[in-house]
Protein backbone atom coordinates (compact mmCIF):
# COMPACT_ATOMS: atom_id res chain seq x y z
CA UNK A 1 0.00 0.00 0.00
CA UNK A 2 1.44 3.42 -0.76
CA UNK A 3 0.91 6.31 1.58
CA UNK A 4 -0.53 8.62 -0.99
CA UNK A 5 -3.45 5.75 -0.67
CA UNK A 6 -4.45 6.31 3.04
CA UNK A 7 -7.24 7.33 4.06
CA UNK A 8 -8.82 9.75 5.20
CA UNK A 9 -9.36 11.51 1.39
CA UNK A 10 -11.39 14.89 1.43
CA UNK A 11 -14.37 15.01 -0.17
CA UNK A 12 -14.54 16.61 -3.19
CA UNK A 13 -14.84 15.63 -6.80
CA UNK A 14 -11.37 14.49 -7.43
CA UNK A 15 -10.40 13.56 -3.99
CA UNK A 16 -7.02 13.87 -4.40
CA UNK A 17 -4.14 12.26 -2.52
CA UNK A 18 -2.47 14.88 -1.55
CA UNK A 19 -0.31 13.67 1.82
CA UNK A 20 -1.08 17.30 3.79
CA UNK A 21 -3.87 19.93 3.39
CA UNK A 22 -6.94 21.05 3.92
CA UNK A 23 -10.57 20.46 3.30
CA UNK A 24 -14.19 21.30 4.30
CA UNK A 25 -15.03 17.31 5.35
CA UNK A 26 -12.54 14.22 4.94
CA UNK A 27 -13.63 10.32 4.87
CA UNK A 28 -12.54 7.51 6.33
CA UNK A 29 -13.56 3.61 5.70
CA UNK A 30 -12.68 0.27 7.46
CA UNK A 31 -14.02 -2.52 5.89
CA UNK A 32 -13.64 -3.19 1.68
CA UNK A 33 -16.32 -2.39 -1.28
CA UNK A 34 -15.64 -4.79 -4.10
CA UNK A 35 -17.78 -2.68 -6.43
CA UNK A 36 -15.70 0.59 -6.18
CA UNK A 37 -14.66 0.00 -9.79
CA UNK A 38 -17.99 -0.44 -11.68
CA UNK A 39 -19.17 2.54 -9.60
CA UNK A 40 -16.48 4.57 -11.08
CA UNK A 41 -16.90 3.42 -14.69
CA UNK A 42 -20.51 5.01 -14.08
CA UNK A 43 -19.68 7.92 -12.96
CA UNK A 44 -19.72 11.34 -14.83
CA UNK A 45 -16.00 10.90 -16.82
CA UNK A 46 -15.85 14.85 -15.50
CA UNK A 47 -16.08 13.73 -12.01
CA UNK A 48 -14.16 10.71 -11.59
CA UNK A 49 -10.78 11.00 -9.67
CA UNK A 50 -7.71 9.61 -11.86
CA UNK A 51 -4.55 7.76 -10.73
CA UNK A 52 -4.11 5.94 -8.12
CA UNK A 53 -7.82 4.67 -6.61
CA UNK A 54 -8.70 2.71 -3.90
CA UNK A 55 -12.74 1.97 -2.78
CA UNK A 56 -12.38 4.96 -0.12
CA UNK A 57 -11.03 7.59 -2.97
CA UNK A 58 -13.80 6.96 -4.95
CA UNK A 59 -16.74 6.87 -2.09
CA UNK A 60 -14.78 10.42 -1.14
CA UNK A 61 -15.70 11.63 -4.66
CA UNK A 62 -19.06 9.55 -4.87
CA UNK A 63 -19.74 11.23 -1.77
CA UNK A 64 -19.19 14.19 -3.30
CA UNK A 65 -21.40 13.64 -6.20
CA UNK A 66 -24.38 12.60 -4.65
CA UNK A 67 -24.65 13.17 -0.79
CA UNK A 68 -23.24 11.88 2.72
CA UNK A 69 -26.64 9.53 2.42
CA UNK A 70 -24.49 7.18 -0.24
CA UNK A 71 -22.92 6.13 2.47
CA UNK A 72 -25.94 4.44 4.13
CA UNK A 73 -26.11 2.20 0.93
CA UNK A 74 -22.31 1.22 0.79
CA UNK A 75 -20.34 -1.46 2.43
CA UNK A 76 -18.24 -1.48 5.39
CA UNK A 77 -18.24 1.63 7.88
CA UNK A 78 -17.50 4.87 6.85
CA UNK A 79 -17.17 8.06 9.05
CA UNK A 80 -17.44 11.02 7.72
CA UNK A 81 -15.82 14.43 9.20
CA UNK A 82 -17.12 17.98 8.19
CA UNK A 83 -15.37 20.87 10.30
CA UNK A 84 -18.76 21.24 12.24
CA UNK A 85 -19.77 17.61 13.03
CA UNK A 86 -18.91 14.16 12.29
CA UNK A 87 -21.09 10.89 11.36
CA UNK A 88 -20.90 7.48 11.14
CA UNK A 89 -22.30 4.73 8.39
CA UNK A 90 -22.60 1.19 8.62
CA UNK A 91 -22.66 -1.12 11.93
CA UNK A 92 -20.61 0.48 14.72
CA UNK A 93 -20.55 -1.05 18.12
CA UNK A 94 -20.88 0.64 21.32
CA UNK A 95 -17.31 -0.15 23.74
CA UNK A 96 -16.33 1.08 26.38
CA UNK A 97 -18.30 4.33 26.01
CA UNK A 98 -16.55 4.72 22.60
CA UNK A 99 -18.04 3.71 18.90
CA UNK A 100 -15.67 0.40 17.34
CA UNK A 101 -15.80 -0.58 14.13
CA UNK A 102 -15.41 -4.45 14.90
CA UNK A 103 -14.74 -5.97 18.14
CA UNK A 104 -12.28 -8.57 16.78
CA UNK A 105 -9.79 -7.28 19.48
CA UNK A 106 -12.03 -9.29 22.05
CA UNK A 107 -11.84 -12.84 22.71
CA UNK A 108 -13.62 -14.91 19.87
CA UNK A 109 -17.24 -14.78 20.13
CA UNK A 110 -19.36 -17.14 17.96
CA UNK A 111 -21.79 -14.21 17.34
CA UNK A 112 -19.02 -12.29 14.77
CA UNK A 113 -20.75 -11.45 11.20
CA UNK A 114 -19.86 -13.15 8.50
CA UNK A 115 -18.47 -11.83 5.26
CA UNK A 116 -21.57 -11.74 2.38
CA UNK A 117 -21.40 -11.01 -1.13
CA UNK A 118 -22.12 -7.48 -1.94
CA UNK A 119 -25.15 -5.95 -4.19
CA UNK A 120 -23.59 -3.73 -7.18
CA UNK A 121 -24.16 -0.27 -6.14
CA UNK A 122 -26.44 1.41 -8.68
CA UNK A 123 -26.02 5.44 -8.86
CA UNK A 124 -29.51 7.44 -8.41
CA UNK A 125 -31.07 9.21 -10.80
CA UNK A 126 -30.76 12.22 -8.41
CA UNK A 127 -26.96 11.50 -8.15
CA UNK A 128 -25.17 15.04 -8.82
CA UNK A 129 -27.86 17.19 -8.36
CA UNK A 130 -27.27 20.29 -6.47
CA UNK A 131 -29.86 19.61 -3.95
CA UNK A 132 -27.69 15.81 -3.56
CA UNK A 133 -24.50 17.61 -2.63
CA UNK A 134 -24.77 19.02 0.25
CA UNK A 135 -23.22 17.29 2.95
CA UNK A 136 -25.30 17.79 5.75
CA UNK A 137 -28.63 15.97 5.99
Amino acid sequence: MTPRLCHPFPVTACATTRLSGHARAVLFHNGTWGQWRETLRRMPRHRRPDGLLSDTRVAASLVDLCGMDVLDRLPGRWVFFDRDFSELYGEWHEWGGMMASNLYFLPLQSDRPSRSPQPLFKLSATCGNLNTRKYRK
